[in-house]
């Protein structure tokens, strides 16, 4: 297995994190910028993975990763990034997956053009990262469905103008066949978006809760297959626990930077305090951490676009870079001492930041669960 980047493959990391630098480096933390959105749209960010034919990247996992890695250290505000991987990951993938062609002719170019920001609408109240345990329903009707029931924490939902929710239709056949995924329009389906969630971290991320009360769904609104829905998305957490975890990696090597430049900065008398054997060991356990979490995310890249079974490889690449995340943010933060507690540094913004990576895209006790379950 080759975990070096391609010639073609360094040439798209660098242009990416020069982009990042320079466009993203004035994100205020708590404002998501549709300024910032649009540029990432002209620079093919907002449809990676979508063919060439609709006006998306073409790119495939690998490549992907590389972008997103580049995004992760190029770009200091994590909900920004955050709301640009659930757009792709959780929005982008099934409908690059499963949608008909007319469905993809009618989305994608807008998606491309950064005019269509996309949610995902999964995790319920009581199930949480239990998807067997949906409430939700969409009862079959004349020509559509009538879907009840609400979704919490949705990522991107107070932006999102398309709107991919998940329903039971079949119960008696339970989450792999009895679940179906819809599109919801924001202008044309009246669900209602409950107020925007206050958080830890990723603040320029909006979250809230979706209902729905009795609202009718085209048959046209299907995504895919109805029962398809649990196939669809777990095709799409193959894809954004490796894209994240490719933003983590990102992440860890911004701070392994700042860090390393500081520590070869800031003296103590004479001495820099990174020939001090403690700083040191905690700056070789960053760039160690950030080294080992991109090879999980280059393994479970290859095996997605090889065509594999990637389950088990991406949720061991969100295991490791997640927490390899939080301990870095952390050493980072010790590292810089007193000066890593004030905002002016970025630390503990990237510490709040790194804090939800372990719960989202799946936690990471469920994740191990199913690695364990695949031995």
């Amino acid at each position: 297995m080759n975990f070096s980047r391609s010639s073609a493959e360094e040439t798209l990391y660098r242009s990416s994190l020069a982009f990042a630098k320079e466009k993203c480096a004035g994100l205020r933390e708590g404002i998501f910028s549709r300024a910032v959105w649009d540029m990432c749209a002209m620079q093919g960010l907002t449809a990676l993975m979508a063919g060439t034919g609709h006006g998306g990247a073409g790119l495939g996992a690998g490549e992907t990763a590389v972008v997103m890695e580049a995004l992760g250290e190029g770009s200091p505000d994590g909900g920004f990034n955050f709301s640009l991987g659930a757009h792709l990951f959780a929005g982008l993938v099934p409908l690059v997956h499963a949608a008909t062609e007319e469905q993809r002719q009618k989305y994608i170019p807008g998606i491309a053009a950064g005019k269509i920001i996309l949610a995902n609408a999964m995790t319920e109240a009581v199930s949480g990262s239990d998807a067997f345990g949906m409430k939700t329903t969409a009862v079959k009707t004349d020509g559509g469905y009538r879907l009840n029931g609400s979704k919490v924490f949705c990522t991107n939902a107070p932006l999102a103008d398309l709107l991919i929710v998940y329903a039971a239709t079949d119960p008696q056949k339970g989450f792999f066949g009895g679940i179906t995924a819809f599109l919801l329009e924001k202008n044309r389906h009246q669900y209602k978006v409950g107020e925007p969630h206050e958080k830890m971290g990723l603040l320029s991320s909006p979250m809230a809760d979706v209902y729905f009360d009795d609202l009718f769904v085209e048959d046209a609104q299907v995504l895919g297959k109805p029962g398809a829905g649990a196939a669809i998305f777990n095709h799409s957490m193959n894809w954004e626990r490796m894209g994240l975890s490719a933003m983590h990696v990102g992440t860890m090597q911004r701070l392994c930077s700042i860090s390393a430049a500081y520590a070869n900065a800031r003296l103590i008398g004479e001495n820099k305090i990174g020939t001090f054997q403690a700083v040191g060991f905690r700056l070789a356990d960053m760039f160690t951490r950030t080294e080992a979490a991109r090879m999980l995310v280059f393994s479970a890249a290859q095996k997605i676009d090889s065509g594999g079974a990637p389950a088990a490889a991406a949720a061991k690449a969100k295991i490791y870079s997640s927490e390899a995340l939080i301990a870095t943010a952390q050493d980072a933060m010790l590292i810089h001492g007193g000066n890593g507690y004030m905002k002016s540094t970025g630390i503990e913004q990237a510490l709040r930041d790194a804090m939800a990576s372990a719960t989202y895209s799946g936690t990471n006790d469920v994740l191990r669960s199913l690695v364990a379950g695949l031995l």
